[in-house]
Formats: structure tokens, sequence, C-alpha cells
């Protein structure tokens, strides 16, 4: 039968912030299994951690973009500050072999006023990419479920999905890497394709992930995390999977 054919306007962007986490090898592995591309906004502290996981996304065929060396809210440091953040990580990608494809990147907590926003402009870092679906992933007691309907009931063409496969500052993920199967179905089954993001920010069409010879990589080093803010919730306390290691953000 004949692949029905889409519209140009129905096509989605899948992103994921924060990593790479302990989670990154499944989703790697779930995407590469749905033939899936997409943009992974990165931490640098993190990608220092596992840089051969980061260079596995790029040669896999993934956009990778920066999110800062250790997630601090750039409007609130000075633009030496916002300086360092990016440009560490950026060298942290190169370095990895992790090349960005154009100078995107997402700044922590969805947060960048006008200042920020001409800081990033300063170095380079006109493309500041939005986001236009956004669930509770963050909260480790949210449930597979509950992400899944949080993006299908959102979809709209051209949206940019965030999701996390594992915050820098919780303990969630395992949710979201369960649920991440059904979200692509479900994507697809409500009549849209998967696209990347274009140099502007906005999602652009795409074919389909063409997977590289090599097996998907596990983490081999610890995982940083900032404090962590739910760490104490539920009972008993939840902790990231191991192997991980807290670490202090100079900002915070």
């Amino acid at each position: 039968m004949a692949e029905p054919l889409i519209s140009r306007d129905r096509w989605v962007a899948l992103t994921f912030d924060d990593g790479p986490s302990a989670f990154r090898p499944r989703t790697l592995e779930i995407l590469r299994r749905h033939a899936i591309p997409a943009a992974f906004f990165d931490v640098g502290m993190r990608a220092a951690a596992n840089s051969h996981l980061v260079a596995f996304q790029a040669r896999e065929g993934h956009q990778v973009f920066n999110h800062t060396y250790h997630h601090p809210n750039l409007t609130k440091l000075t633009p030496a500050a916002v300086r360092a953040e990016m440009l560490d990580t950026e060298a942290v990608l190169r370095e990895a072999g992790a090349r960005m494809p154009f100078r995107g990147m997402r700044p922590p907590f969805l947060d960048a006023d006008d200042t920020t926003l001409a800081r990033l402009a300063e170095i380079g870092y006109d493309t500041v990419v939005a986001v236009h679906v956004i669930t509770d992933d963050s909260d480790a007691a949210t449930t597979p479920e509950q992400i899944r309907d949080a993006v299908l009931t959102r979809l709209t063409p051209g949206a940019i999905l965030l999701l996390h496969d594992g915050n820098v500052d919780t303990p969630s993920g395992r949710s979201v890497v369960t649920a991440l199967p059904e979200i692509i179905q479900g994507v697809q089954d409500h009549g849209y394709r998967f696209g990347t993001i274009g140099a502007d920010g906005t999602v652009v069409p795409a074919p389909p992930l063409r997977p590289c010879d090599e097996p998907v990589p596990h983490i081999v080093d610890p995982v940083p995390y900032l404090p962590l803010v739910e760490r104490f919730r539920g009972d008993p306390p939840q902790d990231p999977p191991d192997p991980y290691v807290i670490v202090e953000s100079p900002h915070s």
C-alpha cells in the first residue's frame, strides 16, 4: 500500500534537554528502532563526563545543541559568566566530535530576557529554540501515561516537543523512556511526521533516521547532577540511577 500523503505543515520536532543522562542510551535505542531523528540540548558538564555518547549521537544522525555548562538561569549571570557557560559547552561538543549544525541553544528553565538574548547574540547564538509542548516530566512522580497524554493532546503543526530523559536536578527520566514509544506512535497516528530544527529555530522536514553501524554505547562515567530538588520526595526517597555524582553549580 502506498504511504499516505502528508502536507508539509504537519511536521513536529522531538527535543530533549539536560542530557546526556543515564537514560540517554535507552532513548537512543528507541529512536533508532523507530528511525526518528531528535535534537539534543545537552549540558556541558554531562557531555564532558560521557563525551563518547555525545559523539555517538551526532554520528547516529541526531542534532546536538548547547544547553549551557552548569544549567544556570542565564538571566542571573554576568556577561562573562554567560559567555563561559556557552563557550565551555561548545568546546566540549567540538572536542567530542559533535559539531552543532548551527549555533543553536535553549536556555535552562526556558528563561531568557532581552538582555540575555543580546548577550547570546554577541557570541553568535542568534537561534534560541522555542518550545510549544511541555510536560511535567521533570517530576519523577509523573507517570508515563501522563507524559504521553500531555504531548498527544497538545500537538499542532510545527510544534517543538520538549522532553527530558533525565533532568539535571531530579531523579526523573524513567517515565520518559517508558512513554517514548507510545509518544512516537501517537504522533504518527495523529498524522504527523518527525522533522528536525532549522537554522531559524523552526521545524523543518527531515528524512527518517539512518542509524550508523555501531551499537548504542553505555554510560561509563558518573552522570553529574545538581542538588536534587526532588530527591527527598516519595517514600523511600528517590535517587537517580547509578552511576551518578552530585555537583554544585558555581552559580548556585
